[in-house]
């Protein structure tokens, strides 16, 4: 088909046919490495957030759960001495600490619904350091007891919101991540138990309660 003098194709028109396109393309590769490169970073900041977050729930439940493991293990022969008990009356530590749990699982997981799990996990905190300290200065099993319950109730506060956050951190990965924050909880009574029988050794009770409430405070 040809092309009358009045609407032939000139020159300029030809080039701007053949360059308009490309300068396009160029535009439309540049933007979209931009947005790759805006992307890759916001995704590897998302993955740093998400690690640090892992992290500091599983530094923040290992305290708590050195306490409940551990701490009655090696203070155990130091109370049936202080306070005349026998093994029995030492035993049921355990009970208080266990019902407490039980009773505040659900009662906290409707909490952390209505407030930010973070908070949670402060209030946990220090409910954990008045009950340590609290120990310090019991004066018979009763006081123990009390501490136990203060404790297991306590354990609620931190355990579940660390479990909360990480998942939703993770969403896919959420057993594995939850696994890894309930092996911190459970491992650390074993870690921290010749720690607590050094500190019993070289410090007095009563100083070594307070040491550890003021690390739970903080």
């Amino acid at each position: 088909m040809g092309f009358t003098d009045e609407y032939r194709p000139n020159n300029d028109m030809v080039i701007s046919l053949v360059i308009i396109p490309k300068r396009c393309n160029l535009l439309l590769v540049s933007r979209a490495k931009t947005l790759y490169t805006k992307n890759t970073i916001m995704e590897f900041k998302t993955k740093t957030k998400a690690l640090q977050v892992t992290i500091a729930c599983c530094l923040a439940i290992f305290m708590p759960g050195a306490l409940i493991f551990g701490f009655p293990g090696v203070m155990g022969p130091y109370w049936q001495s202080a306070y005349q008990v026998g093994k029995a009356q030492v035993g049921l530590i355990l009970f208080y600490v266990l019902a407490a749990a039980g009773i505040h699982m659900f009662l906290i997981g409707r909490l952390q619904e209505k407030i930010a799990p973070a908070w949670v996990m402060a209030m946990g905190a220090l409910v954990y350091g008045a009950a340590t300290e609290f120990a310090g200065h019991a004066t018979s099993m009763r006081g123990i007891y009390g501490w136990a319950f203060l404790v297991g109730a306590a354990s609620t506060f931190i355990y579940l919101p660390a479990i909360t956050i990480v998942q939703r951190w993770y969403p896919e990965r959420r057993g594995l991540v939850s696994g890894l924050v309930s092996m911190f909880f459970g491992i650390s009574g074993a870690v921290m138990s010749p720690l607590f029988n050094r500190m019993l050794q070289t410090l007095d009770y009563q100083l070594t309660t307070r040491v550890l409430a003021r690390l739970l405070y903080t």
